[in-house]
């Protein structure tokens, strides 16, 4: 619909980002078909895995140049107070350095396939939601970049309430990396990993452990002064890019067109609640 935008002629375009962010959810439970646990276990393989995500790409070829680079649960746009801007990327995209990551870990081809030093041939199952071409095109370019490290993805694309259904710590034996779509910050606004990456937690569906993550998000609770506050979140979404308890996609706005004679729709907007206040637009005739 992006090239017919134009016919709408009494219409502005406009774009609005959501707070939350964008994700792949490996399954690190022992419990995972094809020993998937033991090959994404470490974090220097899930780092090799997000350096075959072409973020920047994904957003140019598939958002028309709208969206932001993603490598934490706080996504630079839209800007809160969370956001923390020195925290650089530590698995940019690259899928020959991702090669090499893995086979200075022992890794080595096996006719053509990534291999670990158990033997294991580096090949799994993405499963995604139906319904977007665009989901469905950027899977297949993770797929294609993954095959450039030597990881052999098999995509299958389900509807949503099939994937959140079979694809969680109930199921665990029957899915490897699964992709949703995106999580954002609600009803419980306050953005730190407390439902998400602690053992356990209700959205953990990849059980994920770590103690030190534990540690950090029971931190990010406590009382303190400002400068306490932010600099325990800061420590937590530090761990999480470089940990990598999700693997991060490019986080991408909303794509709004609004009638001309409305103004306000955007300003008084809230992306934190995403809460409309038509009470103040303003329609001029």
């Amino acid at each position: 619909m992006w090239n017919a935008r134009g016919k709408l002629t009494g219409d502005k375009f406009s774009t609005a980002y959501l707070f939350g962010f964008s994700y792949f959810i490996p399954n690190l439970s022992p419990k995972a078909p094809g020993h998937f646990a033991q090959l994404v276990g470490q974090p220097y393989v899930r780092q090799a895995i997000e350096m075959a995500v072409d973020q920047q790409g994904m957003i140019n070829s598939f958002y028309h140049g709208h969206g932001v680079v993603e490598y934490s649960p706080i996504p630079a746009k839209p800007p809160t107070v969370f956001y923390d801007a020195s925290i650089k990327n530590p698995a940019p995209y690259s899928p020959a350095a991702g090669e090499k990551l893995l086979e200075s870990h022992g890794w080595h081809l096996v006719n053509g396939v990534m291999t670990s030093p158990q033997g294991y041939p580096f090949a799994f199952t993405l499963d995604y939601t139906s319904g977007s071409n665009t989901m469905t095109d950027q899977a297949e370019l993770l797929k294609e970049d993954l095959g450039k490290e030597g990881i052999q993805v098999t995509l299958e694309s389900q509807p949503f309430d099939t994937l959140i259904g079979d694809n969680d710590q109930a199921n665990v034996t029957n899915w490897q990396m699964v992709w949703y779509g995106s999580w954002t910050y609600q009803p419980d606004y306050y953005p730190t990993g407390g439902g998400l990456f602690k053992e356990g937690s209700g959205s953990n569906s990849g059980d994920y452990v770590s103690t030190q993550m534990d540690n950090l998000i029971n931190a990010t609770y406590e009382p303190g002064t400002q400068s306490q506050i932010t600099s325990r979140m800061d420590a937590y979404l530090q761990y999480a890019a470089e940990n990598l308890p999700w693997i991060w996609m490019p986080w991408t706005p909303t794509f709004n067109e609004t009638a001309t004679y409305i103004s306000g729709v955007n300003k008084w907007f809230n992306p934190i609640t995403f809460g409309n206040s038509p009470n103040r637009w303003t329609i001029n005739y």
